[in-house]
Parts: structure tokens; C-alpha cells; sequence
């Protein structure tokens, strides 16, 4: 059976290669990123080793990563937190996809999606934010309930 990420679009593809990475991006960077995503919908999880909501939806996400991750660009975003504490938790809980190091929440704020722990960001194929879950997921209903409304849009 053909995983998500090697059936997925060429450019969420392109992302994939990089799984599991805690990749360093400056705001250009993640911005350039986020326009090669252009035309799919991409899913934002904001997280933090120390959080334990964070972790445990990890899972949900993982699981949803694997059900979806062809139609949908997963991507992590690792705020307010350090990088060996970060890299040490992927280490023990792989995904198909890239986690951002974002350690001053400054791409977070940029989605209007800071302070609050976990917390998850919808982009529609446009580049648009079309929702955000402030707070833990804790059912894979809930997940797929967030992300089935936005699955026909990607090009």
C-alpha cells in the first residue's frame, strides 16, 4: 500500500522529503515555502516539547497525517521552544512532514496564532487562513471534522 506522502502532489511531495526535520526558516523563508504550497491546503500544528496537550494530540495528528497527507501539506510549527528539546521529541515521535522552529512565535503571530498552546491553522489553497483551532484535538472525529469542509479545494 502507497503511503499518503508518495501519493501526495508534487510540491506537498517536495515538503515530505523532509520529514520529520526541524527545519530553521527565516520569515522569507517560511513565506517562500508556504508559496510553493500555493494551490493545496495546508495544515498548521503550533507546538512545543513541553506542552502536554501538544503531545498528546501528536498522535492524532500523525494518524490524520497519514490519512490525509496526500490531499492536505502538513507542516509543524515548534514555538517557545529549544531546538534540543524539539529535535529530541521528533526523534521518539516521527512524521511524514517538517516541523518550523519558530522560537519567538513570530510566524505564529503572523497567523494571529500565539500565546495559546496547542494550536491549528487551516490555509486554503489560495494561501487564505480559513480556521484556527485554538486548543487541543483530542478524537481523530474532531480532526477530520476541521479538515473535511476544506478538502475540495485543493487545484
Amino acid at each position: 500500500m502507497q503511503s499518503a506522502a508518495a501519493r501526495a502532489p508534487a510540491p506537498i511531495r517536495r515538503l515530505y522529503r523532509q520529514h520529520g526535520q526541524l527545519l530553521h526558516l527565516n520569515g522569507d523563508a517560511f513565506v517562500a515555502k508556504m508559496k510553493a504550497l500555493q494551490g493545496h491546503v495546508v495544515l498548521i500544528n503550533k507546538w512545543a516539547s513541553w506542552c502536554a496537550p501538544c503531545r498528546r494530540e501528536f498522535t492524532l495528528l500523525r494518524r490524520a497525517a497519514a490519512r490525509y497527507g496526500d490531499r492536505v501539506a502538513f507542516l509543524g510549527l515548534n514555538a517557545a521552544d529549544k531546538a534540543q528539546n524539539a529535535r529530541r521529541f521528533l526523534k521518539t515521535n516521527p512524521t511524514i512532514y517538517p516541523h518550523v522552529q519558530d522560537p519567538d512565535e513570530q510566524i505564529a503571530g503572523a497567523f494571529q496564532a500565539g500565546g495559546v498552546f496547542p494550536q491549528t491553522i487551516l490555509v486554503d489553497a489560495t494561501g487564505d487562513v480559513t480556521a484556527i483551532k485554538a486548543g487541543e484535538f483530542t478524537t481523530d472525529r474532531q480532526v477530520d471534522q476541521f479538515l473535511r469542509p476544506h478538502l475540495t479545494q485543493n487545484r
